[in-house]
């Protein structure tokens, strides 16, 4: 009984051991990860400033679990290759327009995606390959007259 006893404890902290890396190795990984920085785009006659989410975890977290957004801001994810876009409004607390871009082109626009809680049940696709999603306050798209067909700009300021 005592070398089941032994084995337990020695199973325990070997258990122990393995979690403090992982929990070490992503405190790591996060603290190299860079603040999202900050560009002004313009579509149409309209400048927005964008949010760009740089890392992985940042483009995982979007705007979840924020109060607001400002009027004109919004939260740009650049993609490294094209791909299908598949975004969520998983613990969002307010509506949201979200925009698929590609080749600085607006190819797709959900307007006033509801929020959802931990556990979304809606999926928002991209039917094509993208570069680039956006994200703004619900409403934006319409409001500013903002429609598929659309180019988006960059400013020369950034």
């Amino acid at each position: 009984m005592v070398w089941l006893k032994n084995k337990i404890i020695l199973s325990g902290i070997i258990f122990l051991a393995i979690f403090l890396i992982v929990i070490s190795i992503i405190c790591v990984i996060n603290k190299n990860e860079k603040a999202n920085s900050f560009k002004q785009i313009k579509i149409n006659d309209k400048i927005i400033t964008v949010e760009v989410a740089s890392s992985l975890y940042s483009q995982y977290l979007g705007l979840s679990n924020r109060t607001s957004l400002c009027s004109d801001c919004g939260m740009l994810f650049i993609f490294p290759e094209k791909q299908k876009g598949d975004f969520v409004m998983r613990d969002m607390n307010f509506s949201l327009d979200l925009i698929f871009i590609n080749d600085n082109k607006i190819v797709a626009i959900y307007d006033k995606l509801v929020p959802e809680g931990s556990k979304p049940i809606n999926s928002y696709r991209s039917i094509e390959p993208i570069d680039m999603a956006l994200e703004l306050a619900g409403g934006y798209s319409q409001q500013n007259n903002i429609q598929v067909g659309d180019q988006i700009e960059f400013s020369d300021s950034n």
